[in-house]
């Protein structure tokens, strides 16, 4: 028996204008989360928010968030967030991935993708983290990966139609292969104590995954003519 529950978001927006350099301050968030509602069945949520501000302060905020808690339950979730920030002077952007399995025969995955544009920003501070916790778990598994991909142009040029759109092929390809972990650890996986937890830890990246993440880097910096560009990722696995 299977109970699929899933939505999403889709926006495309600009802040209002204060002015002729714009708003003081943005703060956008974007979330997903899944919580399967009985034995044996499926939640899924995705989030896919796209941005445009115009403020000199920005504070962007990603999150996904997976939880199974009833026996032969999976839980899925993905975010994806662009943000493009036009003319600020400060810009914060945190992004967060947590999967966590407390039952039987179990398993829960969370994929935040957080791509953050900004022309010319004057400082930008970047936080990326991820957390798996398998607690009173036996044969269960916990993957949370957190992708953080920082983009500097010069230009005014916002990412194209074909740029995002390849963008979100390659997200959905990131999650395919963040649920294809457990698969090759599923024969050595311990269970944890019953009345302990085990503790997370932070996995090898799959060259895939990293392969996966740079070509998404790689399109919108050619897209944008990007002066710089990085990225980070975070995964954790039980």
């Amino acid at each position: 028996m299977t109970l699929a529950a899933a939505a999403a978001i889709v926006t495309i927006s600009s802040s209002s204008a204060a002015g002729a350099n714009g708003p003081a301050r943005a703060d956008i968030e974007s979330a997903s989360s899944a919580i399967p509602a009985a034995p044996g069945t499926t939640a899924q949520d995705e989030s896919i928010h796209y941005r445009r501000v115009n403020a000199r302060t920005v504070r962007a905020d990603s999150a996904a968030t997976a939880t199974s808690s009833c026996d032969g339950c999976q839980a899925s979730t993905v975010t994806l967030q662009f943000i493009y920030a036009r003319n600020s002077r400060t810009l914060t952007a945190n992004n967060v991935a947590v999967a966590w399995s407390s039952c039987t025969n179990c398993s829960s995955t969370a994929l935040s993708v957080q791509v953050v544009i900004a022309h010319q920003a004057g400082k930008v501070t970047a936080g990326n983290r991820s957390l798996s916790l398998n607690v009173v778990c036996a044969g269960c598994t916990s993957n949370a990966a957190a992708i953080q991909i920082v983009v500097v142009t010069p230009t005014h040029r916002e990412p194209s139609q074909a740029a995002l759109a390849r963008s979100e092929d390659l997200r959905a390809q990131l999650l395919a292969e963040l649920h294809a972990l457990p698969l090759s650890r599923a024969r050595t996986a311990v269970p944890a104590s019953p009345n302990g937890r085990a503790a997370p830890t932070t996995a090898p990246v799959p060259p895939s995954m990293v392969s996966t993440t740079e070509e998404i880097q790689s399109i919108l910096a050619r897209d944008l003519g990007a002066s710089s560009a990085r990225h980070d990722i975070q995964l954790r696995t039980q």
